[in-house]
């Protein structure tokens, strides 16, 4: 094999090469950024399910009682409030002028502390009446709050996704420049092969073609001179060469071998 057939071939696995290698990180690329996407969209879903995991705790029965209370209490304080400070000023404000007994002041104070404790026993009942509606409406918002959260987390995860798949195409595309070095590297080492083998076909058709005779014309001299050594040529085509012919030429009656 010649230098130029060597490098020929060289060359050509080369270009070769360089594109599997091109094709092979493309490839790895593309793994890579599917399973960056994979890991995007297991933690989407894990924060969706998070937050119905955490919305259901709240459906938990003693913490539901316990906000309810809760409720209540700052319900009965809102209620309560306006009488406190109603009853704050009357009891400020003398309405009987003059000397007045002390009867008069303890059925007084024992009215007042009365009404105060219907108030308050009313503004429970209030409370108790209102909590239970208060507590559902509270629930019902934190729900509505929760799915669109999740819906959120939903329409964030569809356009990740459409995003990912963009990059996961463009990473599995081979690089180009690679792509047209090494097509560039595989057809100039072709081409050199194809060179190369037709250049060693030539001499041998120089050479004659097979079936046109054995040996070349031989000249003789004389009767009984010893010919011309023959020589390869023209196998096939007879003893006198291509006109094939002893007409008119001397037949020789010996050969010196």
């Amino acid at each position: 094999m010649t230098g130029l057939e060597i490098g020929a071939l060289i060359a050509m696995l080369a270009g070769t090469a360089i594109q599997y290698k091109s094709n092979t990180d493309a490839a790895k690329r593309a793994q890579e950024q599917t399973l960056r996407s994979l890991a995007n969209q297991d933690g989407l879903n894990r924060k969706a399910e998070k937050k119905a995991l955490d919305q259901a705790q709240e459906f938990n029965i003693d913490d539901r009682k316990n906000e309810q209370q809760q409720i209540e209490q700052q319900l009965a304080q809102e209620f309560i409030a306006p009488v406190d400070s109603a009853q704050a000023i009357n009891s400020q404000v003398a309405t009987t002028q003059g000397d007045v007994s002390n009867d008069y002041t303890n059925a007084k104070t024992a009215s007042d502390l009365n009404v105060m404790k219907n108030a308050r026993n009313l503004a429970g009942l209030m409370a108790k009446t209102t909590g239970a509606g208060r507590l559902r409406t509270n629930e019902a918002v934190r729900m509505a709050d929760t799915a669109a959260g999740i819906d959120r987390l939903g329409n964030f995860a569809r356009g990740q996704a459409g995003v990912d798949q963009l990059a996961i195409q463009n990473a599995a595309r081979p690089n180009a420049g690679m792509q047209l070095a090494g097509g560039l590297l595989s057809g100039v080492g072709t081409m050199g092969l194809m060179g190369a083998f037709g250049g060693a076909a030539k001499p041998a058709s120089e050479a004659g073609a097979l079936g046109s005779g054995m040996y070349q014309t031989p000249v003789p001299t004389g009767i009984g001179a010893a010919p011309v050594i023959p020589q390869t040529s023209n196998l096939g085509t007879g003893f006198w060469g291509l006109n094939n012919s002893a007409v008119g030429k001397p037949i020789p009656t010996s050969f010196t071998w």
